[in-house]
């Protein structure tokens, strides 16, 4: 996991770093792709084209790491779409072979899979707690924390197939989809342009060559929202402390 003075000092070196692959990985989210998508984000980093999680575009924002993207407006986290333009989008789910009824997070055991990701194992301990995905407070925090203890999440490889169940996020409108029952948790994946990135205009011909397949969330979904930075730090810090096993 990232270092705090990392962590909260990555906005700076975005501005003036676009190399930064090892923490790109930490700060954004690319626990959470798998397969194309990842490959795809890891290709168009090269060129400053970042595939990131929505709830991390309005931190990037406020720290000044972008440069302008013309989007789509009338999303909370960059309102005139003006640094963000919308790729996919993602609900979690637990894919575990055999099971014919919606899947739950708490039914689940010490032999479940998890991401690489610090952000989806909080906000799944809380949505099995029935409270909000998106809480900051202390209290919810340490809830989650107990939460994760007792379920001691496996960190999956990204690459490998998964012989038991393994929490992922997957297009909710693919076949055979199956929301939590728990509650229908979504993910808006953005491409955005690095302020500093070595050619803008390649970054953003990359961007348009590759045409997502976003789409409004449904009325009931519960969207993933963007944390304070420090909360962001200490989310990461718990699944460190949790998390057993490391992505092979």
């Amino acid at each position: 996991m990232i270092s705090r003075r990392a962590f909260l000092k990555t906005g700076a070196l975005l501005g003036g770093a676009v190399t930064a692959a090892a923490v790109l990985g930490d700060v954004f989210g690319w626990g959470r792709l798998l397969g194309d998508d990842l490959a795809l984000a890891q290709v168009g980093a090269r060129l400053g084209a970042v595939l990131v999680p929505a709830d991390h575009v309005s931190w990037l924002i406020r720290t000044g790491a972008l440069a302008h993207l013309a989007g789509a407006p009338g999303r909370a986290h960059d309102p005139e779409g003006r640094w963000s333009t919308p790729f996919r989008l993602r609900a979690l789910t637990i894919h575990e072979p055999g099971a014919k009824r919606p899947p739950t997070l708490r039914g689940l055991g010490p032999t479940a899979l998890w991401p690489a990701d610090a952000r989806t194992a909080t906000a799944a301990a809380l949505l099995a707690l029935d409270r909000s995905p998106n809480a900051a407070d202390s209290d919810a925090l340490a809830a989650a924390e107990r939460w994760l203890r007792r379920a001691q999440p496996h960190i999956a490889n990204p690459t490998g197939r998964a012989d038991r169940p393994t929490i992922a996020w997957q297009d909710f409108a693919a076949p055979g989809f199956q929301a939590l029952r728990e509650g229908l948790l979504v993910t808006e994946w953005d491409w955005v342009i690095l302020a500093h990135a070595p050619e803008p205009h390649r970054a953003e011909d990359f961007i348009r060559q590759h045409p997502g397949t976003w789409q409004s969330p449904p009325a009931h979904a519960i969207a993933l929202t963007g944390l304070p930075a420090i909360t962001s730090f200490e989310v990461c810090r718990i699944y460190e402390r949790v998390a057993v096993g490391l992505p092979a």
